[in-house]
């Protein structure tokens, strides 16, 4: 009996030491969950370190570009007339070659506009003048596209455009590299055919000024434009500004591009050329209430220039320059397109005197007039069209403003 009490009790000790043990947690599940988010943190934390140190090496490197572009580390330059071209007359233009032989009579006009991603606007705007062309000279007058500024400055040099349009930047660098003799400028009714430089800012920005950049982002367009990247570089550098250092840039590749930018919100601050931007606000490409100007040029810079290779005969250079010269814009692409801002008619360029403030600016921050490494031309134009000779005995309709109505 005695063994059977004892038996019971220590029953009962070892129920009770059972009952009062902790329950047991589930400490390796844990574990194992814990270790796999540490895995996936690490994961994530060396790709974004990975793609962050990538990011800075592009940043470092387009800044070195920038540097290298923006004349941060060049000394001011020298630019003139290429040595291959003669200038007798002190015009700063090249001459036709003395050489008889040498000068060209094309049996095709090839005719370019300023690259741009909408040449159908461009194709349709001078289609009218193309014709005239045609008339004045018996030749057909072919509309040839190039993907950028150095494709038909290279285009030209190589002497496969007859005639061209450059923007403002690149007029200096076409005359003294390729020959290109401008002839005309898009004028308004009073004569005058320029513009001035803008600097524009989204209206929700803090940006009030231009030394209200440092530290954030600004636009430019591309290299050779003169409102959209080397004016407004000279003006920031003027108050303390360097990309790379004070600021970041950027790369638009276009007027219009820049103001599509600037509406979306994918841009801040942008230059622009002030005519495009009238161009684009008559036709509802932006409204006033999409961006604030926070700076304008003290000078006004000269508008695209139109002119043609330097070794044409110079009978069929002037037949050239004498139609655009006589050129009627009414009821025609040209006023249709660049009617809206302000431009109704040609007048004669004057490269030495209309192009020396740009000339300064590009000497200043030691931007050299030469045509680009390598030879992008080898591509050959895109879409070209053709406005064929018209027959000699026909009536030249097109010289009557309601025969140039656009179709």
């Amino acid at each position: 009996m005695p063994d059977q009490v004892t038996d019971q009790s220590a029953d009962q000790s070892q129920n009770q030491s059972r009952d009062t043990r902790p329950p047991r947690r589930p400490h390796r599940l844990l574990i194992v969950t814990l270790l796999a988010g540490l895995a996936v943190c690490a994961v994530f934390l060396v790709n974004y370190m990975g793609v962050t140190a990538e990011r800075d090496q592009s940043v470092e490197m387009q800044n070195k570009i920038i540097a290298e572009l923006t004349g941060v580390n060049k000394p001011p330059a020298a630019n003139k007339l290429a040595d291959r071209f003669a200038d007798a007359n002190g015009d700063l233009i090249a001459d036709a070659p003395a050489d008889l032989a040498k000068q060209m009579d094309p049996p095709v006009l090839k005719f370019s506009y300023i690259p741009s991603d909408d040449q159908d606007k461009f194709r349709a705007a001078f289609k009218e003048l193309m014709e005239a062309i045609s008339v004045a000279t018996g030749k057909p007058v072919e509309y040839v596209e190039y993907p950028s500024a150095d494709d038909e400055l290279i285009a030209m040099s190589r002497g496969d455009l007859t005639i061209a349009g450059f923007n403002t930047g690149s007029v200096p660098i076409a005359v003294c590299a390729t020959g290109f003799v401008p002839l005309v400028m898009m004028a308004d009714a009073q004569g005058r055919a320029d513009y001035k430089m803008e600097v524009l800012t989204a209206a929700k920005s803090p940006v009030k000024q231009l030394t209200d950049v440092k530290s954030r982002e600004f636009t430019f367009t591309e290299p050779t434009s003169n409102s959209g990247y080397k004016a407004a570089l000279v003006a920031l550098r003027d108050v303390g500004l360097i990309p790379g250092k004070e600021f970041q840039a950027r790369y638009s590749q276009g007027h219009r591009q820049s103001l599509e930018g600037l509406r979306s919100g994918t841009y801040e601050t942008i230059s622009i050329a002030n005519d495009v931007l009238k161009r684009a606000e008559v036709g509802g490409d932006l409204t006033q209430s999409d961006y604030r100007s926070i700076y304008t040029s003290d000078k006004s810079f000269p508008t695209a220039a139109i002119g043609c290779r330097h070794d044409l005969k110079p009978e069929l250079l002037n037949k050239i320059r004498e139609t655009m010269i006589k050129f009627n814009w009414t009821g025609t692409g040209m006023e249709k397109t660049f009617g809206r801002e302000g431009r109704s008619k040609f007048i004669t360029a004057d490269y030495a005197k209309d192009w020396e403030y740009v000339r300064q600016i590009d000497n200043s921050i030691g931007y050299e007039y030469k045509l680009p490494a390598g030879d992008p031309a080898t591509m050959p134009a895109i879409n070209p069209s053709t406005m064929p000779a018209p027959d000699p005995a026909a009536e030249p309709e097109v010289a009557e403003p309601d025969a140039r109505r656009e179709r």
